[in-house]
């Protein structure tokens, strides 16, 4: 019998909940910086996703902007004009 993965505890390894968000419906893991699904039960895709290019680099662009809370807000409808400019 294969072991269970807990996909809170990958969450916790690989960023935690500013960067990954569960799915129990479809059993995934929801990388929020990159718009990419991973299943829950595979900790190698998750792994193999935070070691690619893209990832690490809106992740160093992520922490970077930790001081804005705007980074992993979502707008509400109506509020897109609380967001800030594009410079």
């Amino acid at each position: 019998m294969p072991k269970y993965i807990d996909p809170h505890a990958l969450m916790r390894e690989f960023g935690g909940k500013t960067v990954w968000k569960y799915n129990a419906d479809t059993k995934s893991l929801f990388c929020m910086l990159c718009s990419i699904s991973c299943p829950a039960n595979r900790r190698c895709t998750v792994s193999q996703h935070t070691e690619t290019k893209n990832h690490k680099k809106k992740l160093k662009y992520a922490k970077g902007q930790e001081g804005h809370r705007y980074w992993f807000r979502s707008p509400s409808p109506g509020s897109l004009d609380e967001w800030p400019a594009k410079e």
